[in-house]
């Protein structure tokens, strides 16, 4: 009697330990945020540049774009990038860039989706 009374002890162990949700065992969803934030030219990185430029950014048409003062050499300019929690950016931020012409980032979110945006820096004219 003492052997089935404890097999049916065991057999209710068992059945009731199967019955809990195992949180263990859910996938955690990524985030397929992928914007650019913010798009810069700090002037602490950048020669000729006496004070901060912020870009426009239009996320909607996904382009980018800022004018730099006249005399800029737009071929050695490091920006400055920020985009959504667990994304990447390539170009990276903070990396010397030629922007004579457009350019084009990836942003790749956590799930691997991207988006692209088009960056184009002008200097401007000196009508002043």
């Amino acid at each position: 009697m003492k052997k089935m009374s404890m097999l049916l002890v065991a057999m209710f162990l068992v059945i009731v330990s199967c019955n809990k949700d195992d949180d263990n065992n859910k996938v955690p969803v990524k985030s397929s945020d992928k914007e650019i934030t913010a798009f810069s030219f700090l002037a602490g990185d950048n020669d000729g540049l006496s004070k901060d430029i912020k870009a426009s950014i239009d996320s909607k048409a996904k382009t980018i774009k800022a004018e730099l003062p006249t005399g800029t050499t737009l071929t050695k300019l490091k920006p400055t990038i920020t985009v959504s929690e667990d994304a990447n950016v390539s170009p990276k931020s903070k990396v010397i860039t030629d922007f004579t012409k457009a350019i084009v980032y990836t942003v790749t979110a956590e799930d691997e989706t991207t988006s692209k945006y088009t960056v184009t820096i002008t200097a401007t004219k000196n009508n002043e």
